[in-house]
């Protein structure tokens, strides 16, 4: 009887020591952190920090670390810095910005550069300014962007900026209008350079007030994506990403109820197909929004009267 207790537990210690260090190393490999943008939520709201809504579904999130990616406050002022902090301590996991044309010196609250970088599990995170030069980035951040991809020989390069600095690559695709096209083929042309042979993604957040808040498309070695909340709250989302395997996949989170097909499906191609469609509904809400204020309007008077 000894003996085969004993045989089990030798057994078992075997089939242990096999398993546990891919459990260890499957632990230590995969990230799953938030991606969102423009998370102050809809211009024509009053609220000073983070949205409400974003902010309660995000306060559950099992993730590692959050990415807000510019105009995460609607103002920087003194009042909304402090909300701003005690609504990121209630998290718990650590928020990482990139500046935004709303809140330009965020980072400063955190005690980071206005343009820094992250190293998770091989994985290089870079938080760009797209405020330092009429929304561009400035020779100072390209020469940054190069000694951090020239320090080790990363599985994934990920560029965090708030502006939609590819508009000028989906030119035809209008539903994305950037605050500035002064310099954007430059910047990407030259960042595409810098990227050639490394498998890259580039985010940007600043996608809250377009009639798309959801973009993906690839280009050789290099993803696009773009995420955002605000637009009357019609397809406001936020991302959740996941790492494993050096591989990257998302979640789209949708914060209005409206369901979300897979990310990929939100590329150029089905982007610029569906662009009409998605002018002439906003044009038709606007002239039912125009109809209604003149009906409300003449209904105060029929009814003094």
């Amino acid at each position: 009887m000894k003996t085969t207790n004993r045989l089990k537990f030798i057994l078992f210690s075997l089939v242990l020591l096999t398993i546990l260090p891919n459990i260890i190393l499957a632990s230590n490999d995969d990230l799953k952190f938030l991606i969102a943008g423009h998370a102050y939520g809809k211009p024509l709201d009053s609220n000073i920090g983070i949205n409400n809504i974003f902010f309660d579904s995000i306060k559950t999130e099992n993730v590692d670390f959050g990415i807000l990616i510019g105009d995460s406050v609607r103002k920087l002022t003194n009042e909304s810095k402090i909300l701003l902090k005690n609504q990121v301590n209630e998290l718990n996991y650590t928020i990482y910005f990139t500046e935004g044309n709303h809140d330009k010196g965020i980072n400063n609250l955190f005690n980071r550069d206005s343009y820094y970088s992250l190293v998770k599990n091989n994985n290089l995170f870079l938080f760009l300014s797209s405020e330092k030069n009429n929304s561009c980035i400035n020779n100072n951040q390209f020469n940054f962007i190069e000694n951090e991809i020239n320090k080790s020989s990363y599985a994934n390069i990920l560029i965090f900026i708030h502006q939609v600095i590819w508009v000028e690559e989906y030119s035809k695709l209008k539903i994305t209008i950037p605050n500035s096209y002064k310099c954007n083929p430059d910047v990407l042309n030259r960042l595409k350079m810098i990227l050639k042979n490394h498998k890259s993604y580039i985010f940007t957040g600043d996608l809250g007030c377009n009639l798309q808040t959801l973009f993906y498309d690839k280009s050789d070695n290099v993803t696009y994506i773009g995420t955002g909340i605000g637009q009357n709250w019609k397809k406001s989302n936020y991302l959740i990403a996941t790492i494993k395997n050096n591989n990257l996949s998302f979640e789209v989170i949708s914060l209005d109820g409206e369901e979300y097909d897979e990310i990929e499906s939100y590329n150029y191609e089905n982007s610029s197909k569906n662009y009409i469609f998605k002018l002439i509904v906003k044009k038709l809400n606007s002239f039912i929004n125009i109809i209604k204020y003149y009906l409300i309007k003449f209904n105060s008077y029929f009814f003094k009267i």
